[in-house]
Formats: structure tokens, C-alpha cells, sequence
């Protein structure tokens, strides 16, 4: 197996130090750095898919708060398809090089896949036919990165960082461009690290030449996915809270007909109990009353004072 295809095993501690770097390697990078780097890098994914789960336990409760948005439970979809991804990484599924390979990417693509689902949801659009067009194209074009990736490797991986890319810079401008402006700084934080994280995707494979960047690299792009789900809950708050200022604004407003004495002026509640106009504004909204005297009713009760002028 030449240094541009992929070794059958996942390049363990032993095996790194005979040169099986499998995947990682990009061209002839066969370094004794690249060597030492790797092996900490598996233990870094183990970290990682620790923190994807509890983001995503963090965001299935996001869900179950907030009933009315369906975004936060495909988004706690993705950041467990992601945790499964590094978990596969770590060679802990299989030990073969190219079945976790495969098995990680293909998780990591469903974990993208519904992060955008989530946001077009989130923004307020149905899913629609060309939708599933959409999705075909992109998932035969990562079909194609993989049937490349043993013959040529670095373009191949760089094909599938552009479709990630494409994905994410389409999800950032679904948020600054398409969702409500309710949230500024939800919508800064989460559309521009989307933004982002599509712009590190496309530089990755430039990262991955330099050995020594290879946990810099993953650690960007992790970090990236942090800031940009801190920025989809505050956007998901903020809805609820202007939701919640609304119902109250409109349970403090009268509405339709109100049954109201020809004669008494007093207003039929809906327990068939009279109350006063003033009463029943007062229980039903935030309003309140102070009494005063009009000037009609001035000059009828009290003709005397209304005569008088003020310099009398």
C-alpha cells in the first residue's frame, strides 16, 4: 500500500511507529511528528465524543422547554450523530483503518445533514421535493470523495471538506440572512460561526500538511461547533421569551363582545355575575381607574363652579 491509499488497520500505538498513519497521511507525509502526534489525537476524540453527547442531552432538553421549536431536536440529532463519528475515529467500533473511517465520516455527514435540516426548520421553511433533490447531489458527491479517496487521496479529501463547507456556509446564511431579527446577538454568534466553521472546513486539508496541526485543526473545528450551538440556544430563548412577552401582552387586552346592562352600565362575566365597568377591566387586564370629572358633567353637577372662571 503506497503512502497516497488507506491502510487495513487502524494505526494503533504500536503500529504508528512502524508508519501505518493510514488516513491521516496526505501525500508522501510520512514525518516521525506526524507519528508522535497521532496517537494523543485518538485520545482527543474519545474527549470529544464525551462532550457531543452532553451537548446533545443538553439540547434535548432545550426541546422538551421549548415544545413549539423543532430545530433544537434535530440539532441534539446532530450532535450525537457527531459524538458517534469521533467515537468510530477513536478505531473503538473496528479496528479496521478503512471501515472507521468510513463509519466516522458517514456519521459526521448525517450529523451535518440534520444541523441544516434544523436551521431550515428553525428559520420557518417546510421541507419541499427539491430538498431531497438537493440532498441526493450532495450525498453522491461524498459518494464520489470515497470511491476516489484510495486512488487520490488529497483531492478527494478536499472535495469532501468543500461539501461540508457548502453545507455550513448555507446554514450561516440562513441565520443571518432568513431567520427574524428577535435575536441580534444569537444571530451574530451562530450565523457567523457557521460562516466560520465552513471557512475551516475549506482550509483543513491546508492544516492537516503541517503535522503538528493536525489536534490544532480538530480542536478549531470543535470549538467552532460550540460557539455555534450556544448561538442557536440564544436564539431559541430569545423566540421563547418574545413568545411569552406576547401572550402576555395579549392576555392584558379586552377582546369581542362584552355583554354589557343598557341601563346600569354593569358587564355580564362569564359566570352570569354582574360587575362594574371599572371591576371588570380591573380583574381581566393591567389597567386601573382614577376618577375625575369630564367637563359635560361639570357644567350639569356642579353649574356653579363650572361658571366660574379661573382668574375668579
Amino acid at each position: 500500500m503506497t503512502s497516497r491509499g488507506l491502510d487495513k488497520r487502524r494505526p494503533s500505538q504500536d503500529n504508528v511507529h512502524r508508519g501505518d498513519v493510514g488516513v491521516w497521511r496526505i501525500s508522501e507525509m510520512t514525518s516521525a511528528r506526524a507519528l508522535e502526534v497521532l496517537p494523543s489525537l485518538y485520545q482527543a476524540f474519545l474527549g470529544y465524543t464525551v462532550l457531543f453527547v452532553f451537548v446533545g442531552l443538553a439540547l434535548l432538553f432545550l426541546r422538551k422547554a421549548a415544545t413549539n421549536e423543532v430545530g433544537p431536536g434535530y440539532w441534539a440529532l446532530a450532535y450525537f450523530l457527531h459524538g458517534a463519528g469521533f467515537l468510530a475515529w477513536t478505531g473503538t467500533v473496528t479496528s479496521r483503518l478503512w471501515d472507521f473511517y468510513l463509519l466516522g465520516d458517514l456519521l459526521h455527514l448525517a450529523g451535518f445533514v440534520l444541523l441544516v435540516c434544523g436551521i431550515y426548520r428553525f428559520a420557518g421553511y417546510r421541507f419541499r421535493r427539491w430538498n431531497l433533490y438537493v440532498l441526493g447531489v450532495f450525498v453522491l458527491g461524498w459518494l464520489c470523495s470515497i470511491v476516489l479517496l484510495q486512488r487520490q487521496f488529497p483531492g478527494a479529501f478536499l472535495f469532501s471538506s468543500a461539501l461540508r463547507a457548502v453545507l455550513l456556509l448555507w446554514s450561516g446564511h440562513m441565520i443571518l440572512r432568513l431567520t427574524p431579527s428577535e435575536s441580534l446577538e444569537g444571530r451574530r454568534l451562530a450565523g457567523w460561526g457557521l460562516t466560520a466553521w465552513g471557512v475551516s472546513a475549506l482550509g483543513l486539508p491546508v492544516l492537516l500538511a503541517f503535522h503538528a496541526a493536525y489536534p490544532l485543526a480538530v480542536g478549531l473545528l470543535v470549538g467552532l461547533q460550540m460557539l455555534v450551538v450556544l448561538g442557536m440556544v440564544i436564539l431559541v430563548v430569545d423566540r421563547m421569551r418574545l413568545l411569552a412577552e406576547a401572550i402576555a401582552t395579549h392576555a392584558g387586552r379586552l377582546e369581542g363582545l362584552l355583554p354589557i346592562c343598557a341601563f346600569c352600565k354593569r358587564i355580564r362575566a362569564g359566570d352570569e355575575s354582574w360587575h362594574s365597568v371599572e371591576e371588570y377591566i380591573r380583574d381581566r387586564s393591567d389597567a386601573d381607574f382614577t376618577h375625575g370629572v369630564c367637563p359635560d358633567c361639570m357644567e350639569k353637577y356642579y353649574p356653579g363652579i363650572s361658571a366660574l372662571s379661573p382668574t375668579e
